[in-house]
């Protein structure tokens, strides 16, 4: 079983609202979130190691959520990750999970 307080969800949102909500969700049911506005801001801050997995955007100013973890992977991290995004299609989200995204979702 897996301890929940040492569980880190890594959410990458420029939306302020969606990124607070997420926040208080994954807070709510014992998950610690660690919240970022901008793709630049997760790769500047010192490498996490444990368990968890990234919540990203797709949509995000300067790379999309998929690049994001590409990046993140060539740099050594394995976490899973989920992409979300508000008008996605099929393309994008074919794209998302060959590049090894564990599920893609819409928004709320």
């Amino acid at each position: 079983m897996i301890d929940k307080t040492s569980s880190t969800v890594i959410v990458v949102e420029n939306d302020a609202a969606l990124r607070g909500g997420w926040s208080r969700v994954l807070e709510s049911v014992g998950l610690r979130a660690r919240c970022y506005e901008r793709p630049e801001t997760l790769l500047r801050d010192p490498p996490f190691h444990g368990i968890g997995c990234l919540l990203l955007a797709e949509c995000l100013p300067g790379m999309s959520g998929t690049m994001l973890a590409q990046e993140l992977k060539s740099r050594g991290g394995d976490m899973p990750f989920v992409v979300m995004t508000d008008n996605g299609d099929v393309e994008m989200a074919v794209r998302a999970m060959k590049a090894g995204a564990t599920d893609f979702i819409q928004k709320p």
